[in-house]
């Protein structure tokens, strides 16, 4: 089966998980920091069969097997979790638009903007 027709096979759909899923690839997500611009959560219908997928993007190349290795941590440490493909794409992957509208969508956090302290001591005056 040629690539464009596996894709045209592959429907994404919202995904029906528990909410410990969603929280427990929340928490490991958000402890990557900004190893990756978005991650989406979806079911897919697959010539294999029914199965989760987590499409990551924005992740360097160098940096997938660390992503995907923690993911995997984070499934083999919750209770009854279900099979999760993970996937890396382009932000400007073909398809990506589509599994981006019935996604559970993960974000990076915002790093909050550190207020540098005032300068104090001996000689640090600036009016002085």
């Amino acid at each position: 089966m040629s690539p464009s027709a596996a894709r045209n096979r592959c429907q994404p759909r919202i995904a029906t998980t528990d909410r410990a899923l969603e929280a427990a690839l929340a928490t490991r997500l958000d402890s990557l920091g900004g190893l990756f611009a978005a991650a989406y959560l979806a079911a897919a219908d697959l010539p294999e069969g029914p199965r989760l997928l987590l499409a990551v993007t924005g992740v360097p190349e160098t940096a997938e097997p660390a992503v995907a290795a923690a993911v995997a941590e984070t499934l083999r440490f919750l209770d009854g979790a279900p099979p999760l493909d993970v996937t890396f794409l382009a932000p400007d992957a073909p398809g990506l638009a589509a599994i981006a509208t019935v996604a559970r969508a993960f974000r990076p956090p915002v790093a909050s903007a550190r207020e540098t302290p005032a300068a104090t001591g001996p000689g640090r005056d600036p009016a002085r």
